[in-house]
């Protein structure tokens, strides 16, 4: 192309801030947990199918397979829950409102600000915390720990 210039890199002299940096928010979204609970499922399924077809004494090769199907679905359904509160806080500190439909503004405002200051943003938090914290800020009640606790209906 003719009086086109492609840049190839910063060049030394373009490094020097001459406008406030923006923050740019991607106007498309990609949720990564409704495939990361549908590759825990399989894998769940894998894992009971070879333990209903497997012999009182499996061999290692069997063992291997199902123990790695065992720690998949583990790992995808960990990845599931922290992914989903992540973006539950990121939706609404960058004010994308498609996931929390039903959410009190209030309860909403919180999330954003809590997430703008760190909290529950870092490694320090665990998954469960997580989600505590964020049915504290829309005053929802309290998981049940113990025997007292119920299944959790998702729909």
């Amino acid at each position: 192309m003719q009086g086109v210039r492609v840049a190839r890199g910063p060049s030394p002299s373009s490094c020097v801030a001459t406008e406030p940096r923006r923050r740019v928010i991607p106007s498309i979204r990609h949720y990564l947990g409704a495939q990361q609970i549908l590759s825990a499922a399989l894998f769940c399924r894998k894992a009971l199918a070879l333990e209903g077809s497997a012999p009182k004494d499996p061999p290692g090769e069997l063992y291997t397979h199902h123990r790695a199907y065992v720690i998949g679905a583990t790992f995808c359904a960990v990845a599931f829950l922290e992914g989903t509160i992540n973006q539950l806080f990121q939706d609404a500190h960058d004010n994308d409102l498609g996931h929390l439909k039903g959410l009190d503004a209030r309860a909403i405002q919180a999330m954003a600000t809590m997430w703008g200051h760190g909290v529950p943003r870092t490694a320090r938090y665990p998954v469960i915390k997580k989600f505590e914290i964020a049915l504290a800020l829309a005053g929802k009640p309290q998981l049940l720990r113990g025997p007292q606790r119920k299944p959790l209906l998702l729909w």
